[in-house]
C-alpha cells in the first residue's frame, strides 16, 4: 500500500475536512513505497515515459477502489475521461489540499459529486459537461474556471475561492446555487441575503455568465468581481441575491430575466446596465430600489 500519510495538524492552513491524519487508500507502484498520485512530478517523469502512462497510471489505481482521492497531491493533470468509467457512487471524487495543472472534464457526464477543497488548480476544463450530482469547490485558488454551456443537476457551492478568470456562458444550473456559503434547504428566495457568510468567492477578470440559466437560487451575496461581471440574458428563476455584492467597475444585466425578484441592496454595481432586463411584475422586488439606482460607482 502507500506509505504516504496526511496529517491535517501539520497543514499550513484550514483543514476543517479531515479531522485526523489519514492513510492513502491506493495501493503502491512495484518497487517504490507510493501510488501513482504521491510520487512527486520529477519522479513520475523517471518512471513513466509520457503522459498516456501517467494517466494510465491514475486510471489503474482508481479502478482499484472505484473511487478518485487526490489528497495532498501535486498534479500535472486529471484526464477525468478515463476515470469516469471506474467510479461507483455519488461520494467517489475528493480532492484537497493538491495542486493540480488541469482538471479536464470537457463533454463529459460525471455520475459523482466534484468536490475540490483547499487546492490550487490552474485550469478546469468543464465545458459541456453535465454533472449528475453536486458541485462543491471550496477556498480554492483557480486560475481558469470554464464551466461553458455545462449543466450542473445538483446544488453547487463556489465557496471563498479565488478565481482569476470564469466562464460560465450558457451554463445551466437546475438546483440551488451560491458564491458566498451553503444555503439551507427550503428557505424563500426573500431570505437569501440573510446568509450571507463570511468567505465569499472573489473573481480577479471580469466573469462571465451571460446566457446562464439559474432554475434554482442563485446566491452572490457578498462576492467581490474585481473587473465586474456580465450575466446579459441570463434567467433567474427562483430569486437571486447580490447583496452586498462589489463590481467595482460594472455589471451587465442587459436582458436579464428575473422571474421571483432580485435583492441589490447595499451593491455596489459600478456602471451598470439593466436594458430590457425582466422582472417579476415589471419592476424589482419590494425593498431593493436603494441598490438597483447604483448606477455609477460610489
Amino acid at each position: 500500500m502507500c506509505e504516504f500519510v496526511f496529517d491535517p495538524d501539520l497543514w499550513d492552513g484550514p483543514a476543517d475536512d479531515i479531522l485526523e491524519q489519514w492513510n492513502c487508500p491506493y495501493p503502491s507502484i512495484r518497487g517504490m513505497n507510493y501510488c501513482p498520485f504521491h510520487l512527486t512530478p520529477n519522479q513520475r517523469r523517471q518512471v513513466f515515459s509520457s503522459l498516456d502512462e501517467i494517466q494510465a497510471a491514475f486510471e489503474k489505481a482508481v479502478a482499484s477502489l472505484n473511487r478518485l482521492v487526490v489528497i495532498c497531491s501535486v498534479v500535472e493533470q486529471l484526464e477525468l475521461n478515463r476515470l469516469i468509467p471506474h467510479l461507483q457512487g455519488p461520494d467517489s471524487i475528493q480532492i484537497g489540499f493538491s495542486q493540480i495543472g488541469q482538471i479536464n472534464l470537457e463533454r463529459q457526464t460525471l455520475p459523482a459529486h466534484l468536490i475540490i477543497v483547499e487546492s490550487e488548480i490552474r485550469k478546469i476544463k468543464a465545458n459541456d459537461a453535465r454533472c449528475k450530482e453536486q458541485v462543491r469547490i471550496r477556498n480554492s485558488n483557480i486560475g481558469i474556471a470554464n464551466f461553458g454551456s455545462a449543466t450542473i443537476e445538483g446544488r453547487s457551492l463556489f465557496q471563498g475561492n479565488s478565481i482569476t478568470s470564469a466562464r460560465f456562458t450558457s451554463a445551466r444550473f437546475l438546483d440551488t446555487v451560491s458564491f458566498n456559503q451553503d444555503i439551507p434547504e427550503g428557505i424563500h428566495p426573500d431570505e437569501l441575503s440573510e446568509y450571507q457568510g463570511e468567505d465569499p468567492t472573489e473573481f480577479e477578470e471580469t466573469a462571465l455568465f451571460y446566457g446562464a440559466d439559474f432554475e434554482g437560487m442563485a446566491d452572490f451575496t457578498g462576492v467581490e468581481f474585481e473587473k465586474g461581471a456580465s450575466f446579459f440574458e441570463a434567467g433567474f428563476q427562483q430569486g437571486a441575491s447580490f447583496a452586498d455584492t462589489d463590481f467595482n467597475v460594472g455589471a451587465q444585466f442587459e436582458a436579464a430575466n428575473f422571474l421571483n425578484g432580485a435583492d441589490f441592496s447595499d451593491a455596489d454595481l459600478g456602471k451598470a446596465g439593466f436594458q430590457k432586463a425582466r422582472f417579476r411584475n415589471g419592476r424589482f422586488s419590494r425593498g431593493q430600489n436603494s441598490g438597483v439606482r447604483q448606477l455609477t460607482k460610489r
